[in-house]
């Protein structure tokens, strides 16, 4: 088994080719608009997130119901055909 190595410090690499803590900072820096995550592509400061296999794509549309906001009431969706009466 290989390790990837931080392309900052040398640690292993968790994200986007760094470790927690140099993840840690870099998003903290782009949450304070300093740089972005391209910005930091291009510098080799990082890497570009994974991205995930056709796999997901199509268990993520399987699993899309198309509602994206829990009903506020927690009660399920009425089954077609049935009356309140």
């Amino acid at each position: 088994m290989t390790t990837k190595n931080c392309l900052t410090c040398g640690k292993d690499a968790i994200r986007r080719g760094l470790c927690h803590a140099c993840y840690q900072s870099a998003s903290s820096q782009i949450r304070r608009g300093t740089i972005t995550w391209e910005q930091a592509e291009e510098l080799g400061l990082s890497r570009p997130p994974r991205t995930f296999g056709a796999w997901m794509k199509k268990m993520r549309e399987l699993t899309d119901n198309g509602d994206d906001q829990p009903r506020q009431d927690g009660a399920a969706p009425a089954e077609p055909g049935l009356d309140d009466d």
